[in-house]
């Protein structure tokens, strides 16, 4: 499959590019929100239901997350997914905070960026929560999470693929720009006479991390074409695509702390930005659902003596259950 991006999505990536580094800067990384970085994304309409194809919303993802979320992009898009009235499309025009929760079997939950929310919303029926700020959340991360009280609402999740497919495009831009961080650091911070980076100790665990982050784009890419293209196991590429995500997060998160040192944990570094992003979503998302899903609607394919593939996260390694 030949993975190189069509023109608009290059114009699109080098633009987002180009916003990301001249104007987020001002409030990143000192600060893990801004409300003035979130109505600056919002210009961009990455959220529009119109604003195009899964394949150029997911290079936008991808770009803006590089330096760190400018607030619930995942929970807003979501929202608007789930919004069959319009009324979140409108909010977010206006520049509000819209954000949602997924399905839920305890009362107590927690909204990402609910703290500062001017609208939260259900992501299964598109029900309006809250049209105000919730209490806030208190734990180790400093993002502007809050806390919501609701009827449990276990069943169905209509929007499970979308929440694998588009989380996996947020995790592999904060992915990558953890490791650019890291890269930057260790290159010009001197230990001993010498750059970090001159040392294989340092180098070789970074070599690793680029080869999980461009397989995690590639799998990003190659889960918003099936889904463009209307393919049948879209879902399941996209589940793939979050396990990938959230395998290569959590060794992302801890080679690069490791990297920087206790220095990575002071914010004006900017690297927590990054791993308490990807754990965030790491943590709402959750893996359990894409492991159950791929296990349900895959199985894999048999050699030529009928003995089944050794498994793999590569999407030719299965096929559907419903083709004969």
């Amino acid at each position: 499959m030949d993975f190189t991006l069509p023109d608009t999505a290059q114009e699109l990536q080098h633009a987002l590019a180009r916003w990301s580094t001249d104007g987020r800067r001002v409030h990143y990384p000192r600060t893990a929100y801004s409300r003035e970085s979130w109505t600056d994304f919002l210009r961009w309409e990455l959220l529009s239901p119109d604003f195009g194809d899964t394949l150029h919303r997911c290079v936008g993802f991808m770009e803006v997350s590089r330096r760190g979320l400018p607030g619930p992009v995942l929970e807003a898009y979501l929202a608007v997914s789930a919004d069959s009235s319009g009324q979140c499309s409108a909010a977010l025009r206006a520049g509000s905070v819209v954000t949602s929760v997924g399905p839920a079997e305890r009362a107590n939950s927690l909204v990402g960026w609910g703290a500062v929310a001017d609208l939260v919303v259900d992501q299964v029926s598109g029900a309006v929560l809250a049209t105000a700020a919730l209490p806030a959340a208190q734990f180790a991360y400093a993002l502007p999470h809050g806390w919501i009280v609701r009827d449990s609402a276990p069943g169905g999740d209509p929007l499970q693929a979308e929440r694998w497919l588009f989380g996996a495009a947020l995790l592999a831009g904060l992915a990558a720009g953890a490791l650019e961080l890291t890269v930057e650091h260790t290159s010009v911070r001197h230990q001993f006479g010498k750059p970090l980076a001159a040392a294989q100790a340092v180098q070789f665990p970074l070599a690793e991390l680029k080869m999980w982050c461009e397989g995690l784009r590639l799998s990003v890419l190659d889960a918003a074409l099936r889904r463009d293209l209307g393919h049948e196991l879209w879902p399941v590429s996209s589940a793939l695509a979050w396990l990938n995500g959230a395998q290569a997060a959590r060794l992302v998160t801890s080679v690069c702390h490791q990297s920087f040192g206790a220095l990575g944990f002071c914010t004006e570094a900017g690297l927590v930005n990054l791993t308490w992003a990807m754990s965030w979503l790491r943590l709402s998302v959750g893996v359990d659902s894409a492991r159950g899903y791929v296990v349900a609607n895959t199985e894999p394919r048999l050699d030529s003596d009928g003995r089944p593939d050794p498994g793999c996260l590569v999407l030719d390694g299965f096929r559907s259950k419903a083709r004969p």
